[in-house]
């Protein structure tokens, strides 16, 4: 309800804003105050910012109708993967964890999966075992450059150095290492 109330006054309150800027200026010619009307050259940035406006609120609102639509369904999906995550990391090592993330990564690619993946990864690793040394190589995340080169040679070292999403998979290992400092 708020959105449609948005979308059928906002246009207008800002055609108002606009209509009333009118200025009084004096002719260079004769001295006399003549009205002048600022709206009509503003008129192409008026619409303009109502589009503008249209567009974010239509975007917010797509983005609620869908949130609203899947939210279930993405809410059980999580709590399911963080099921296997914790069965799996009682039974595994870190890398074992590592290595189960990005196996499963490989099997369903895309942004999704690496969300799901990234959170499969950091609760698997909480319930795994220690694996000696996994942490030595990780750069802190505000090591900037080092984490930028350390997740490409990750991705490299896995054959998805091509994939647009690689790197976003080792975010929860440096999670993980810096946890445990």
């Amino acid at each position: 309800m708020f959105f449609v109330f948005l979308l059928l006054c906002l246009p207008f309150s800002i055609i108002a804003l606009f209509a009333m800027r009118d200025e009084y200026r004096i002719c260079p010619n004769c001295g006399a105050s003549t009205l002048l009307s600022v709206a009509a050259a503003q008129y192409p940035l008026m619409i303009i910012a109502i589009v503008i406006v249209l567009l974010i609120v239509g975007v917010v609102g797509a983005g609620v109708f869908w949130w609203m639509r899947n939210k279930d369904a993405l809410l059980a999906r999580a709590k399911e993967v963080v099921t296997e995550a914790k069965d799996f990391g009682n039974h595994s090592d870190n890398q074992g964890c590592v290595d189960e993330s990005i196996s499963r990564y490989k099997r369903d690619p895309g942004f999704s999966s690496a969300i799901s993946n990234s959170i499969f990864m950091r609760t698997c690793l909480d319930a795994s075992k220690p694996t000696p040394g996994f942490c030595a190589e990780v750069p802190r995340q505000t090591e900037f450059i080092k984490t930028a080169q350390w997740r490409i040679d990750q991705c490299r070292r896995v054959d998805l150095a091509s994939d647009n999403n690689c790197q976003n998979l080792f975010t929860p290992i440096q999670q993980f290492c810096e946890a445990k400092h």
